[in-house]
């Protein structure tokens, strides 16, 4: 089975919910799936001695362990530390599930050209509820790690 790396905005309450609640749906849509939700993972990094540098570390060997990314990119501007997971994932050939449920437009379907082309995947649009995101993104996964799935 697939290990995804959720790779999103963690500052607010509102983003740290909405990224449990679709790793949760994604692996109630997928048994078997791995999510690495790093915000739970940070929790317990930050608080020890370089947690900073611990947690940076972490991101970049759990990202190198995944299947695939999804990346959250809602917002005016996608969030930096998103933009850099997205990067490392896009140089190690990593595919890439886009996800963006914010209504605003800019430049390219709302996104920076640089982030949608780094993409291999966009859904794009609101959903009508996080298990029917989920139901999307576990078909994208699918597609993109046949071999895993």
């Amino acid at each position: 089975m697939s290990t995804v790396y959720l790779a999103a905005p963690l500052f607010s309450l509102a983003e740290q919910e909405f990224n449990q609640t679709l790793a949760y749906r994604l692996v109630e849509a997928c048994p078997g799936l791995e999510v690495v939700l790093p915000q739970a993972r940070a929790k317990e990094l930050i608080s020890q001695k370089g947690g900073l540098a611990l947690v940076f570390r972490d991101c970049l060997d759990s990202l190198a362990k995944s299947n695939v990314v999804v990346a959250i990119l809602d917002g005016p501007d996608v969030d930096s530390g998103t933009c850099v997971e997205i990067g490392f994932a896009f140089a190690k050939g990593k595919p890439i599930i886009g996800i963006r449920t914010d209504s605003r437009t800019s430049e390219d379907r709302g996104l920076n050209l640089m982030v949608s082309h780094a993409c291999t995947m966009l859904i794009l649009g609101s959903q009508r509820d996080t298990q029917t995101l989920a139901e999307k993104t576990v078909q994208a996964i699918r597609e993109l790690t046949p071999a895993q799935s």
